[in-house]
């Protein structure tokens, strides 16, 4: 026998089913919207080791320099210089510095999307590191482990799922797998957040402090050297035409820094010492120039 249903009812509930699942797909995109956001690049960036002196604005394709004196930082019209158009390409972005200067890095985001850094698609070197205008980055993200573990003979599987950084006995590298737990171990806490902090605990000696890397048993702020670096680089993608003829000693940069009749020297805390190029055809930080530093820092 036939039951009588009530149709109001019926379709009062079919409606309530209908506006539930379309209000969590909307909570769903809305997530996915705003977790997709923080690894953006949209928005002003401080440069670690410059944060009160050099702020990037990335909008609309353009990534604008603002420069400051005491920290506080203006609007895009206090930008300095014409703004410097970009492209990205899944994770690549493509920076024209005019001059026929172009250069990509990998983004590699952490924190959150609060840091990126930007590494080198030629020698998988972190060229700079950025952190959103507003995050601490002295004090938040910046947990890492207190010393290094060998994960070189660890079988973290096939997948393609990024687990951090690790020290693979050399050197620090990024480490995919499927997992961080193996064989019923979790290795979690043995990675680290970025190359900077890896390098920080493992690439360096006991005697230098976080942030600080040891170059001929004296101690150097990294983004300092990072900022030489930065020079370097632009240097060589320039590829400006000095009109050589030949002359071994000519080219931007000058490759006489190599060389071992470099006459310069390095100022370290006062001691000087005598500048002598590796002779391996490329300029490295410490052979830029007559430079001075005082605790590590770049004067």
């Amino acid at each position: 026998m036939l039951q009588n249903i009530n149709i109001s009812h019926f379709y009062r509930g079919f409606l309530f089913s209908i506006l539930k699942y379309m209000r969590n797909i909307i909570l769903l995109t809305f997530f996915l919207t705003s977790l997709f956001a923080q690894y953006q690049i949209e928005g002003r960036w401080h440069l670690v080791g410059y944060e009160d002196n050099v702020m990037y604005q990335f909008e609309d394709n353009y990534r604008y320099s603002i420069y400051s004196l005491d920290g506080n930082f203006g609007d895009l019209d206090e930008a300095g210089g014409s703004p410097n158009p970009y492209t990205i390409l899944e994770d690549i972005i493509t920076i024209d510095l005019f001059f026929g200067n172009i250069v990509s890095y990998q983004m590699i985001f952490s924190c959150n999307g609060q840091v990126v850094e930007f590494m080198s698609l030629e020698n998988g070197i972190v060229h700079s590191t950025l952190f959103r205008e507003g995050y601490d980055y002295n004090n938040n993200c910046n947990e890492y482990p207190q010393e290094c573990f060998d994960l070189s003979a660890i079988n973290f599987g096939e997948c393609d799922m990024s687990l951090g950084v690790g020290w693979n006995g050399t050197e620090c590298e990024y480490i995919s797998g499927c997992d961080w737990v193996v064989d019923d171990i979790d290795y979690y806490d043995l990675f680290f957040n970025s190359l900077s902090d890896c390098l920080s605990v493992c690439f360096h000696n006991e005697g230098c402090e976080p942030g600080y890397i040891e170059i001929n048993e004296l101690c150097f702020y990294e983004s300092d050297i990072n900022v030489i670096q930065i020079m370097i680089d632009n240097s060589y993608a320039s590829d400006i035409d000095l009109d050589c003829q030949g002359s071994q000693y000519c080219g931007s940069p000058n490759p006489y820094f190599d060389s071992e009749d470099f006459w310069g020297g390095l100022s370290y805390d006062g001691i000087v010492y005598q500048q002598l190029g590796d002779e391996n055809g490329i300029v490295e930080p410490l052979e830029l120039g007559i430079q001075q530093w005082e605790n590590g820092r770049l004067k």
